[in-house]
């Protein structure tokens, strides 16, 4: 999931979200799976349970 679809999912911010999945990351617990790109100058990323 993106950081927007799971901040939906939970009803939560997006900056919370980022932060969680950023810890999550670091201890190897999700990893990056793909990039979306869209309408914005970034690609979203889409996260996945390691």
């Amino acid at each position: 999931m993106t950081f927007d679809q799971l901040a939906r999912a939970l009803s939560a911010s997006h900056s919370g979200v980022e932060h969680a999945v950023q810890e999550l990351h670091q201890d190897r617990r999700v990893l990056p799976c793909s990039k979306e790109r869209g309408g914005s100058f970034r690609p979203t990323i889409v996260w996945g349970i390691a």
